[in-house]
């Protein structure tokens, strides 16, 4: 569903180019792929964020004007601000902080199963690419590993769970744990596991 609508709403980026009309084209897009996914019972936020890769990188390229990309950029970067607050203050008022330590166990187990499928992910699919291609450096790959840091989409796809699903609030506690772990621990280690690995930050760039 969302790849559907995420092509045709990037055909209609072509027929015309005004940012108003293009950052409300996007608005509906989102709202859209979102209650029809919904009336479909599939994933709504799989749907969401199907349609906005699509549209984003497709129709991006195919109809919008370097004018309309910041515009829109600048829109959606502020939505998702506003966004990512309104999701953690939503989890962070239905958890009590007694809750985390009680599901300990089952957020380790959530953090262990992250963990672990970010090391299949980045070590074993960029492992097959590196047969093909030019190696990637470990040192890049123990980042990718590392820097894959989880945030409000994860917390977004647990609240769209059913009330009524056995268990749930236990994987609302043990999600919420494990992107707790991923943000202070593994967000606030990048800088010093950089210049552990030597990895220089790109100088910056100087304005005539």
């Amino acid at each position: 569903m969302g790849a559907i609508i995420g092509i045709i709403a990037s055909t209609l980026t072509s027929y015309f180019d005004a940012h108003l009309l293009e950052i409300t084209l996007t608005t509906i897009v989102a709202y859209g792929s979102f209650l029809l996914a919904e009336e479909m019972h599939v994933s709504p936020v799989i749907s969401v964020l199907i349609a906005g890769l699509i549209l984003g990188n497709y129709g991006r390229q195919k109809g919008m004007s370097p004018t309309t990309q910041v515009a829109v950029n600048s829109f959606w970067e502020y939505a998702a601000f506003v966004v990512n607050s309104l999701v953690f203050l939503l989890i962070g008022d239905g958890i009590q902080v007694g809750s985390l330590t009680d599901n300990a166990v089952a957020i380790a187990w959530a953090v262990a199963a992250m963990l672990i499928a970010r090391v299949i992910c980045v070590y074993g699919l960029i492992g097959l690419t590196n047969l093909r291609t030019d190696p990637l450096p470990f040192k890049l790959q123990h980042i990718l590993f590392w820097g894959g840091l989880r945030g409000s989409l994860s917390i977004a796809l647990v609240l769209s769970l059913p009330l009524t699903l056995p268990g749930r609030q236990t994987l609302v506690v043990m999600i919420f744990g494990a992107v707790i772990f991923s943000l202070l621990v593994q967000g606030l280690s990048i800088s010093p596991l950089l210049r552990w690995l030597n990895i220089s930050r790109p100088p910056p760039k100087v304005k005539a």
